[in-house]
């Protein structure tokens, strides 16, 4: 029996966002993963709100 991995916020918003330097690896591990990941609603919460965040700045550094 594997052990359970618990994962943080940077993995998967790396995980969420193909543009992200880290996505291929994430998408690497996460696939891997068995059982599946565990992590919180707080995590998931703060993943949300980063992937929000990159999306504004991206849309106003494109405006210039």
């Amino acid at each position: 029996m594997q052990a359970a991995v618990i994962v943080d916020t940077g993995p998967i918003v790396a995980l969420l966002d193909a543009g992200e330097t880290h996505h291929r690896w994430a998408h690497r591990h996460f696939e891997s993963l068995a059982p599946q990941p565990l992590t919180s609603e707080s995590v998931l919460s703060e993943a949300c709100f980063q992937r929000q965040l990159r999306s504004r700045l991206t849309f106003w550094v494109t405006l210039g």
